[in-house]
């Protein structure tokens, strides 16, 4: 009686040992997923302040770039939009060539490579225009020579910095704020073309006015990103090609004894949107500009 009242008491107690050891095996998985729980916790939030600082960078970019030119804007340029009339009370528009005053000057302080300041009669589009013989430099880096996703309105690293080319291109990003070429989009509205034509480029001793005839999207290797181009039949069939793609006839004649500016931005689908335009008119520059 006491050797099976011994193995009844064994056995129980195997019984009690072998259930501890499951419970054990079972609580064992439950430990486990707390860790890859705090694992995956640990790594989403990784990846959130991660994310977080990647748009806190970005946005400091953006502004960083706005505040910028829009302070080199400010002290550099000055609108004269309209003056008063001696003979009476009326405010008359000033010529062209006296719409804006720019201190170019002051500018080339800044930054050497500077050669003209672009500005759109009626859009705000107000910019330096830099040129360092190719096209990485200011791509992405600002006239302060400092990092900058909006980088600066540069010239095509194969035209002539004197703005004499047949075609000359200049380019500038197409930012999300609208900054720098941005606005050019708004091309492809319906009627803002015909309020919204000319464009001025102060170089150091000219003012250039410019008139937009034609404007599309384009392939990155498109054939209106030929330059130099010089009068003569070659510049006339390039001109009769750009007129043959634009999306609107503007009815503005441009000609191969004439000079031809293209503004290029980025567009959708790594696309390009070109704009183009011809010079209309120039006038000295006054020496107290």
């Amino acid at each position: 009686m006491k050797n099976r009242d011994l193995d009844r008491d064994f056995g129980e107690i195997a019984k009690e040992e072998e259930q501890g050891t499951k419970a054990s095996e079972k609580k064992a998985p439950k430990g486990k997923r707390s860790v890859v729980s705090m694992v995956l916790c640990l790594i989403g939030i990784g990846m959130m302040l991660f994310a977080g600082w990647n748009l806190y960078t970005f946005f400091k970019d953006y502004a960083d770039s706005n505040a910028l030119y829009s302070g080199i804007e400010q002290e550099y340029v000055t609108k004269n939009t309209q003056e008063e009339n001696t003979e009476s009370t009326e405010e008359v528009e000033v010529p062209w060539y006296e719409m804006y005053t720019v201190d170019l000057e002051g500018v080339k302080d800044m930054n050497s490579d500077v050669i003209g300041w672009i500005v759109h009669e009626t859009e705000e589009i107000s910019y330096p225009i830099l040129y360092s013989g190719d096209n990485t430099t200011y791509l992405r880096t600002g006239i302060d020579m400092k990092h900058a996703t909006a980088g600066c309105i540069f010239m095509e690293g194969a035209n002539s910095p004197d703005f004499q080319d047949s075609h000359t291109i200049i380019y500038g990003h197409n930012m999300r704020n609208l900054s720098m070429f941005g606005k050019l989009k708004y091309y492809h509205e319906e009627g803002y073309y015909e309020e919204n034509q000319y464009f001025q480029i102060h170089t150091q001793n000219t003012i250039y006015r410019y008139q937009i005839f034609a404007y599309e999207v384009v392939e990155p290797d498109s054939f209106i990103y030929s330059v130099p181009y010089a009068p003569g039949t070659q510049f006339a069939e390039f001109l009769d090609k750009i007129y043959r793609k634009s999306e609107v006839d503007t009815g503005v004649v441009a000609t191969d004894a004439d000079k031809i500016i293209t503004l290029s931005t980025c567009s959708s689908n790594d696309k390009r949107f070109v704009v183009c335009a011809v010079r209309v008119d120039s006038h000295a520059r006054e020496l107290s500009e």
